[in-house]
């Protein structure tokens, strides 16, 4: 019997189809955002990979983030989305980085280092980052060109929403009326939205890993599993894990798996998410521990100890019956896909296939 720490597949080949498929499609710019480590997949395997593929540009979200980057490879673009600031322009510089200018304060420090290639962010409804688009062209005015200017979508999973068109519109109302230059508006959703203008660029982020509402006949990139470590059968009236959540109302077969909220995990799959094999799924019982679920396998008596089980698959456009992918688990849990993926860090081992 061999016991395995959770694994997350990862296939770098689809990585780069994905990529292609979305460059096939578009015929403007398509960027890579590989902020926060790649969401946990790692970015430094995913940027040559992409390189390798055709990427000319990479976002990402902090300096120290894409000066790592940079010591890997010196060729493609590199634009940090946290800005430019006083401490660190030098670096910017040092580095051939691209800076994202989010307030009027970064503008003013950019006018005196106008030797920096900058993106201006115009913020166009998600009042996050950027400068407002009510005051834009007033605080735009005497600036100078930049090497782009770009927005971001506030709701482009919602593929309906007609805000993603307000702020297409507000975008383009604002830009026709400053110096031409690039300029980046979309994600991996809002190019399969109503609101999709083919000559603004795309910065790609979920898509990379099939994880989108599409027909880009995208293939799955990720795939985690754990083990299962116990088989036991419960009598009726017998409670299972913290707080006694889960109460049995008959007699219950039941296994445990060794992953949990320390590997990243959703504790909201408590009591309601599925766990997936040989094309059964297994409902989760009781509250999700640090390190441990406990699943329903009443009837199944394939399932032995060591066994892999299957938490999640990228993509349900490619999938195998029954596994519960990415964005099934998103909306169980009530988070974005993004954190999902992004929590998939710590004791789970990273399998580059």
């Amino acid at each position: 019997m061999k016991i395995s720490p959770p694994v997350l597949k990862i296939n770098l080949n689809n990585i780069k189809r994905n990529w292609q498929q979305y460059n096939k499609f578009c015929n403007s710019d398509v960027d890579a955002v590989i902020k926060a480590n790649a969401y946990s997949l790692g970015a430094e395997k995913i940027y040559n990979t992409l390189i390798d593929a055709g990427c000319k540009r990479f976002w990402v979200a902090t300096i120290e983030e894409a000066i790592t980057l940079r010591k890997v490879n010196s060729k493609p673009e590199i634009a940090v989305l946290e800005g430019i600031a006083s401490n660190n322009i030098d670096l910017y510089k040092k580095h051939n980085l691209q800076g994202v200018i989010n307030t009027p304060e970064q503008l003013e420090l950019w006018k005196k280092n106008q030797d920096l290639s900058v993106w201006i962010h115009i913020d166009t409804g998600m009042n996050r980052l950027g400068i407002s688009h009510n005051k834009a062209i007033d605080v735009l005015k005497d600036a100078p060109k930049p090497f782009g200017y770009l927005s971001h979508l506030a709701s482009s999973t919602e593929l309906d929403n007609p805000f993603n068109k307000t702020q297409v519109d507000r975008f383009e109302k604002i830009v026709k009326q400053l110096p031409k230059a690039n300029t980046s508006m979309y994600n991996s959703h809002g190019v399969v939205g109503k609101s999709f203008n083919q000559k603004h660029s795309i910065r790609l982020g979920v898509g990379l890993y099939g994880i989108i509402n599409s027909e880009f006949n995208l293939k799955p990139v990720l795939e985690l599993s754990a083990s299962v470590t116990k088989i036991d059968t419960i009598e009726k009236g017998e409670p299972i894990g913290y707080n006694s959540t889960f109460v049995a109302d008959k007699k219950t077969k039941i296994a445990s798996v060794n992953i949990g909220y320390g590997d990243g995990f959703n504790v909201n799959m408590s009591n309601k998410g599925y766990l997936y094999h040989n094309k059964q799924r297994f409902p989760v019982l009781g509250l999700v521990s640090m390190d441990v679920i406990m699943i329903d396998i009443t009837g199944n008596n394939d399932l032995k100890v060591g066994d892999k089980i299957t938490i999640f698959n990228s993509c349900k456009y490619d999938n195998k019956a029954g596994i519960i992918d990415v964005i099934e688990m998103s909306n169980i849990c009530n988070v974005s896909a993004h954190n999902i993926i992004t929590n998939c860090r710590g004791r789970v081992i990273k399998k580059y296939i």
